[in-house]
């Protein structure tokens, strides 16, 4: 009859209507998708093409492109930093090493062409100084470089860290009473930690070492560890003049010097070491200085994060 006519026409429609509306919102949503692929598509062509400042668009919706681009923009700041360092790196790595490299050349040139015996085996010694320096900048290096990638992770046993501690003062206790210092031991007996024990040894003898080296004639060094919960807890502090805030963050920096400290012996990698070695054993290291108060650095490791 007229009325099953009618419902059926009117169901033919809606199903038409249905389809036209499913077809218009498929394609809309597939255009709406390929802009957003494509958005990210070109700004992965311009990060190819070496513009690694380039960051994917945000609408923020917080849908599931957002969220990608959000964790892709967060790999693109990761990959930034990381060329940004290894380029700043082989930049310090060549300013450091043309100087003694210079030296080194004007001392074997004057070497072939002086005759006289005394002063022969001065330049000689001279060159030797310098051919060691360059060897130790190139073993820091590789060491920094083997930290990082967790190579040092084989040696790790379990490690007297009181007794270590106390052998790192002793072997400096000549150095600081010849610059008038004394070093102050506050070391809990019975701490132990799973590590590598040279690199640890290492690594504490940089933090005293440059204690004694920048704390200034007459001052003290305290050396302190004790037992922080499942770790423990390093510091290491002088009374010297300090760090500048603005170089605070810097100085773990690969070849990175104040200023006023361009003319002391050393490489500028120590910190670096300890750095990379604190931070690839789960550890945690910060510096705390006050201009003309010194400088205290607290090492806080837990001692399960050491057991790989």
């Amino acid at each position: 009859d007229d009325r099953d006519e009618l419902f059926t026409i009117g169901s033919a429609w809606l199903i038409l209507i249905a389809a036209a509306l499913a077809i218009g919102g498929s394609v809309a949503m597939s255009r709406a998708v390929g802009r957003r692929i494509d958005t990210v598509t070109k700004t992965a062509q311009r990060v190819m093409a070496g513009s690694l400042t380039e960051r994917i668009p945000l609408r923020g919706t917080g849908d599931d492109f957002d969220e990608l681009s959000g964790t892709l923009n967060q790999m693109l700041g990761r990959i930034e930093e990381a060329v940004e360092a290894v380029r700043r790196v082989s930049d310090n790595v060549a300013h450091e090493l043309r100087t003694p490299l210079a030296r080194l050349h004007a001392d074997l040139d004057d070497l072939r062409s002086t005759r006289d015996e005394g002063e022969r085996q001065r330049l000689a010694d001279q060159a030797f100084a310098e051919a060691g320096r360059l060897q130790s900048i190139f073993d820091a290096l590789l060491r920094i470089a083997r930290i990082e990638s967790g190579r040092h992770h084989a040696g790790f046993r379990p490690v007297d860290l009181s007794t270590l501690l106390a052998d790192a003062v002793e072997f400096h206790l000549p150095d600081a009473e010849s610059r008038g210092q004394r070093i102050e031991s506050r070391i809990a007996s019975g701490l132990t930690l799973a590590a590598d024990p040279n690199l640890l040894f290492q690594a504490v003898s940089n933090l005293l070492d440059n204690a004694i080296k920048y704390g200034g004639r007459g001052g003290t060094v305290t050396v302190g560890a004790v037992q922080a919960g499942s770790g423990v807890t390093i510091e290491i502090s002088d009374a010297g003049p300090g760090i500048p805030a603005a170089y605070r963050e810097k100085v773990t920096e690969r070849f990175f010097r104040l200023p006023d400290t361009a003319g002391e012996p050393g490489t500028g990698l120590g910190l670096s070491m300890i750095h990379g070695f604190t931070q690839q054993c789960g550890g945690a290291m910060t510096i705390a200085s006050q201009p003309g108060k010194g400088t205290s650095v607290p090492w806080v490791q837990t001692t399960n994060d050491l057991i790989k």
